[in-house]
């Protein structure tokens, strides 16, 4: 949907428009049961109701009002209906997540969690030190299950309580630095959100890299070999 007062386009989960402020957008926004919501008259404010909003409102004043506002427009209603399960039960708890299965790595990247992504690579050294511990006390298909459930089944069963748990301190952190509703927008927005962008640029930066050890590799062999043979 867009704002009826700048056009700026919005997610159908967002309450404000980022730009301008403003409440009246030109598209109705629905409710879970089906049950629309619509501008009364002039008023400023329009009535809204998503999955992590109970009781429609018109202005966001939990962190969990605006849990859309930090994952943006790609797999929304995904997100928003787990996160409301993390705050009913008051936890977040696992939930198998294929992304995180199958490319954590970048996964990590495209949600913008960077520190976690950088961790996560520093993790292949972490998992052959772990396989030649574990090797020593059991057989080496055991010791490589152990492995492949360290790097690829955790993460997947911990990824949504993990980004649970980035939105709201980024969020929390946002609020605390302002008490401008709109320019918490803009913060969260802009520290949330996705980026394809950052994914093409990690992908070239390993291709660029692991081109130049190619490289490389014959040159360092050739000098290290008769150092070894000696």
């Amino acid at each position: 949907m867009h704002c009826v007062k700048c056009g700026q386009e919005e997610s159908p989960f967002s309450k404000v428009c980022i730009r301008c402020g403003g409440a009246n957008f030109a598209a109705v926004s629905t409710a879970p049961g089906g049950t629309p919501y619509e501008p009364s008259g002039s008023l400023p404010e329009v009535k809204f109701t998503s999955q992590n909003s109970r009781a429609g409102g018109t202005r966001p004043e939990r962190a969990e009002d605006q849990y859309d506002d930090f994952i943006g427009h790609n797999n929304t209603a995904r997100y928003l209906a787990k996160f409301e399960q993390f705050d009913r039960h008051r936890a977040a708890g696992m939930r198998w997540h294929w992304p995180a299965f199958f490319i954590t790595f970048y996964w990590l990247i495209y949600r913008k969690m960077w520190l976690l992504a950088v961790a996560y690579s520093m993790m292949p050294l972490v998992f052959g030190v772990a396989l030649a511990l574990l090797s020593r006390g059991m057989p080496s298909s055991g010791a490589m299950a152990a492995v492949v459930a360290l790097a690829f089944v955790l993460p997947a069963l911990f990824a949504d309580a993990v980004y649970y748990k980035v939105c709201r301190r980024r969020i929390l952190a946002a609020r605390a630095q302002t008490r401008d509703p709109l320019a918490q927008r803009r913060q969260i927005a802009q520290r949330g959100g996705t980026s394809w962008i950052a994914v093409i640029v990690v992908i070239v930066l390993q291709v660029v890299l692991g081109s130049i050890a190619h490289q490389l590799e014959p040159k360092v062999q050739s000098r290290v070999a008769p150092e070894v043979a000696r």
